[in-house]
């Protein structure tokens, strides 16, 4: 059978952490970066947008943190190929890992449906 732990995630967050956000650039996946720099994690933050991705890096480091913005979309294997073996090459293990990458369409009925 499974527990749930329904502590603070935060009490879990040790200075010595190495964590991996995907998603890290908007919403739910910045916000996790940075409070997880701020409780002392060293925090890589995976998104597609570079510009997002080393403002939240510098938000981080500018309050003491430690992080590092790799650019990588979780659609192309590639990518996740090269996240990977950026985060072993600068540290050489991952403790945590929040796989947050999401994607939504918004799609227009009105546009796709044609009447007869």
């Amino acid at each position: 059978a499974y527990e749930i732990d329904t502590r603070d995630w935060s009490s879990d967050v040790r200075s010595s952490d190495l964590m991996v956000v995907t998603g890290g650039t908007s919403g739910i996946g910045k916000a996790v970066c940075i409070r997880a720099g701020a409780e002392g994690a060293t925090v890589v933050i995976a998104g597609r947008n570079e510009e997002r991705g080393k403002a939240i890096e510098k938000t981080i480091t500018d309050q003491g943190g430690k992080a590092l913005f790799v650019r990588c979309d979780v659609t192309i294997k590639e990518d996740i190929i090269a996240l990977y073996a950026k985060v072993m090459e600068v540290y050489g293990r991952i403790d945590i890992a929040i796989n947050n990458a999401g994607r939504s369409e918004e799609r227009r009925v009105g546009k796709e449906c044609r009447s007869r």
